[in-house]
């Protein structure tokens, strides 16, 4: 049984990952778009960003 929780566990961590990866990429993206039209992101917008990709994390 222990082998299957554990496998388990390493499938969700891989996904989780996964959608970090996906979430950091959007991150760049919007940033590059805002850099392309010459804004700066200010700090709180930054911090934003960062809760909003830890709250879907």
């Amino acid at each position: 049984m222990q082998p299957i929780v554990l496998f388990l566990t390493k499938i969700k961590v891989c996904l989780s990952i996964d959608k970090f990866i996906v979430i950091l990429l959007f991150i760049l993206h919007l940033l590059k778009i805002q850099h392309a039209e010459n804004k700066i992101i200010s700090n709180t917008e930054s911090r934003n960003y960062l809760r909003l990709s830890f709250f879907i994390i």
